[in-house]
């Protein structure tokens, strides 16, 4: 999309009527706030001759929910929006067969495509991926079936495709009115993060019992946060019950450049502890449409609490060290 309005010498371009591209200035802004801004530049991939990056996944507000105690997340483990749509919209089922949700997905996909105005093209592509894979995986066992139905839902996720943007704008909103139409897909992928659960608990059991130090994985993200947000993180540093959280899937890179190529005020340099929270995030590198961005998604609702808040003069930026709290099932 936006490749294709600076190859078509437009002045500007408009992302999910939320931001603007302005190739004049080469700068993004919020349509809503002009003071949220941020520099932007084309370049290319040294992996992927030509190739535009373009992920728009990556420029999408965060909006940092703030001032979260253990106690105000305790209700519901993991993504609201998810289990709203198991005990509203599917029998209170957690685990449906992909013969039944196979039929609510695509439903879903076409009438968001339908509200959202896409091109006929553009379904067209997402739909043949799913039957595709359905077609592919129709004589395996239902667990392989459903496995790859999760992936292929993520890798349309890393794609740009308008799913990723009205799905986390309805996160952002906690628009339960969309349960019907986005809740299948949103269940699809919050599983494939939380499918790697068994490993975690496997990771846990070592460390506890064996006394192995597990590893750490660093993983960066840039985002506009505001004074006020700022000035909750600082103060938040070394408080071990203060919390924050997303509520929306975030997408990161394991390469602060590539992190830092949708530069904004702000670059949070998050810490994953992989023993404790392989159900809040998963390496998408193998299965996306841009491998060489090495992304890993935080799964919705994840909390995280400060480490350190600093400035750098240099790239006048805000640098927010945190880590990523373990979920309540590891608790």
């Amino acid at each position: 999309m936006i490749e294709n309005a600076y190859n078509s010498h437009q002045s500007t371009v408009i992302i999910d009527n939320d931001y603007v591209v302005d190739f004049e200035n080469m700068i993004q802004f919020n349509v809503h706030d002009r003071n949220q801004q941020a520099e932007v530049k084309r370049c290319t991939s040294e992996d992927v001759e030509n190739e535009v990056i373009e992920s728009t996944r990556y420029l999408y507000p965060l909006d940092t929910i703030l001032g979260n105690t253990v106690k105000d997340n305790g209700l519901v483990y993991g993504c609201e929006f998810a289990f709203r749509w198991i005990q509203d919209c599917n029998n209170e089922n957690s685990n449906p067969r992909t013969r039944d949700i196979f039929p609510l997905l695509v439903h879903g996909i076409e009438t968001e495509a339908h509200i959202a105005k896409e091109s006929k093209t553009t379904l067209k592509d997402i739909i043949n991926q799913l039957e595709q894979t359905r077609h592919r995986y129709r004589d395996a066992n239902e667990g392989l079936r459903m496995k790859f139905l999760r992936q292929c839902c993520v890798k349309i996720y890393t794609g740009e495709y308008f799913l990723y943007k009205v799905l986390n704008k309805t996160l952002r909103k906690n628009d339960f009115s969309k349960l019907h139409t986005l809740g299948p897909y949103c269940f699809l992928l919050y599983n494939y993060i939380g499918s790697h659960v068994n490993n975690a608990w496997l990771s846990r059991y070592k460390r506890r019992f064996r006394h192995i130090k597990m590893a750490s994985l660093v993983v960066y993200r840039c985002d506009f946060a505001s004074e006020q947000t700022i000035n909750e993180y600082k103060k938040a540093v070394g408080q071990t019950n203060k919390y924050f959280k997303w509520t929306t899937f975030v997408s990161t890179s394991k390469q602060r450049n590539q992190a830092e190529k949708f530069r904004n005020n702000t670059l949070y340099i998050i810490k994953l502890i992989q023993a404790d929270i392989n159900d809040q995030y998963s390496d998408l590198t193998e299965i996306s449409y841009y491998p060489y961005e090495q992304e890993v998604v935080l799964a919705p609702d994840v909390r995280f609490k400060v480490q350190g808040v600093t400035f750098d003069d240099q790239l006048q930026q805000n640098e927010i060290t945190i880590e990523i709290a373990p979920s309540h099932m590891f608790n």
